[in-house]
C-alpha cells in the first residue's frame, strides 16, 4: 500500500508560496513579451515563410520557434530563426 503524503502546515505554506511565485513570474514574462514583441499565429508564420501549418507546428513542438502559453509565436523568435 502506498504511503499518503501528509505535509505539515509549514510545508504546505511553502508549496503554495512557490506555486504562486512561479505563476506570477510566468504571468510577468508573458506580459513583457506581449507588450514588447509582435505576436503571430502559427498560420501567420506559415504564410510568411511559405511553409505548411504542420511544419511550423513541428518547429514549435521541437523548440525551434518559441511561443507564448497561448501558442503565439513571438516576432523575436521568428527573427532569431531567420538569422540562422
Amino acid at each position: 500500500m502506498a504511503e499518503t503524503f501528509k505535509p505539515t502546515t509549514n510545508e504546505l505554506e511553502n508549496i503554495i508560496r512557490k506555486s504562486v511565485k512561479d505563476a506570477l513570474s510566468e504571468f510577468e514574462k508573458e506580459k513583457i513579451i506581449s507588450n514588447t514583441d509582435k505576436l503571430l499565429t502559427i498560420s501567420q508564420v506559415s504564410k510568411k515563410l511559405g511553409k505548411s501549418f504542420r511544419t511550423i507546428k513541428k518547429w514549435v513542438d521541437a523548440g525551434i520557434l518559441q511561443t507564448t502559453k497561448n501558442g503565439l509565436v513571438t516576432e523575436a523568435s521568428l527573427n532569431e530563426y531567420l538569422k540562422g
